[in-house]
């Protein structure tokens, strides 16, 4: 509902479905809005910052030379690190990650200590 001067922008990360962010998009836009879903038919995105974290990284900041006027902010996560996937151990057993929280399941039933999805069940 009013400009603000956009000079540096810290995201912090907290991905509870580990699908670890590998990169994310910032767009600002000038436009005042009552309701945020006038916000959906925008074009007048500019992307202002490309943010990069590494595999397991939680914070991300930028600073521009030049501060931006905007009323609303867009991050979009345009890239994700890839889950473990077909791992195994040093005798050949195949390690099961778990499909919600990506920890490895060692129960012989496939409940994930961690969050208690089944690994065994389609998704």
């Amino acid at each position: 509902k009013y400009l603000l001067a956009i000079s540096d922008v810290l995201v912090e990360v907290h991905d509870p479905k580990a699908r670890f962010v590998k990169t994310i998009k910032v767009y600002a836009n000038s436009r005042m809005v009552e309701n945020v879903t006038d916000l959906k038919s925008c074009l007048r995105w500019q992307e202002i910052a490309t943010l990069s974290l590494s595999r397991g990284g939680t914070r991300a900041s930028f600073a521009l030379e030049k501060p931006v006027l905007a009323c609303n902010l867009k991050l979009e996560y345009t890239e994700f690190f890839e889950r473990p996937s077909d791992s195994r151990t040093s005798d050949g057993s195949l390690i099961i990650h778990c499909p919600r929280c990506a920890r490895v399941v060692n129960n012989a039933h496939g409940v994930c200590n961690n969050c208690g999805e089944v690994a065994f069940q389609c998704r």
